[in-house]
Order: C-alpha cells, then sequence, then structure tokens
C-alpha cells in the first residue's frame, strides 16, 4: 500500500540549487504525470509552512519522485491563498515537459 513517505518533493531555485523538501507541511498534494505530453502539480501548504519562502521566489522548481522513480518536475507558475492563520496557499507547477510540447523536430 503507498504510503505518504513513497512520495518526496524537493523545492529547488531557478538556479537549480537545492533549497529545502517539502514534506510535512504538505495539506494536499495533486500530481498529474502524463506519458508524452504536459503533467501538472497543485501542492497546497500551510501558511506557517518554512517552504513558502522558497516557493513564492521567482522561478521556483519542484522535482516529485514517487519510490526513487521521476514522476514531475517544473516550474512554479502561480500561487493563490492567504498567508493568514487559518488560509491555506496554493501552488500551481507547470511541467518540464512544456519545453519539448513546444518545440519543432523532425527525427
Amino acid at each position: 500500500m503507498p504510503s505518504a513517505s513513497d512520495l518526496t518533493i524537493d523545492v529547488y531555485s531557478k538556479d537549480f540549487e537545492f533549497l529545502q523538501p517539502l514534506s510535512n507541511p504538505l495539506d494536499t498534494t495533486e500530481l498529474i504525470p502524463k506519458f508524452n505530453a504536459k503533467g501538472t502539480a497543485t501542492l497546497i501548504v500551510a501558511p506557517d509552512a518554512s517552504v513558502n519562502e522558497f516557493l513564492q521566489e521567482d522561478g521556483a522548481r519542484i522535482v516529485a519522485h514517487y519510490r526513487d522513480e521521476h514522476l514531475i518536475s517544473g516550474m512554479i507558475r502561480s500561487d493563490s491563498g492567504s498567508l493568514t492563520p487559518n488560509g491555506t496557499v496554493s501552488y500551481v507547477v507547470d511541467d518540464d515537459y512544456r519545453i519539448l510540447d513546444g518545440a519543432l523536430a523532425w527525427v
């Protein structure tokens, strides 16, 4: 049976520098990886989570693994919500596949 510890999400800067793992503060995660298509991810984080400062940086990105297999990676495209004690903050991630999706190539 899958457990929460099987999923790891790490936060990186726009320069691909590791900043912090996203672990216990994570309230809800919706990761939709797609084969040969652009996946999406939505992260809902508690307002008092220390990782919020990193996720709100310009160019912040995440890399998600499930049981050590790459699941999805990409930039934080938008954030919304409230940093008040009773609020939540939602982050939308665009999969890195978007780069390939927009490229014109012949094989």
